[in-house]
């Protein structure tokens, strides 16, 4: 009963933490800058903590959403051959 529920639930789970959401999990978490860090600490000692937080989440995504698609765009427009030239 148990490993049948078990069995069910793998692959919901491989959807839900797909190699790639936890490949740019581990980059923006690991990756992002010790200055932001120290300033955000900073900031949630004086200001209100959610406030801090929900900024924090909404200036990053909007950030890696602007990445993501300049990225892509840019992708379409540089050939592999030339990225790669030494």
């Amino acid at each position: 009963d148990d490993d049948e529920l078990k069995k069910k639930m793998r692959p919901f789970l491989s959807q839900l933490f797909s190699p790639i959401l936890l490949k740019a999990f581990t980059i923006t978490f690991f990756g992002e800058g010790d200055k932001c860090q120290l300033a955000t600490i900073g900031l949630a000692a004086d200001e209100n903590p959610f406030g801090v937080i929900l900024g924090g989440v909404l200036g990053h995504a909007l950030c890696t959403t602007a990445a993501v698609f300049g990225g892509k765009s840019l992708a379409s427009q540089i050939s592999e051959k030339m990225v790669n030239m030494d």
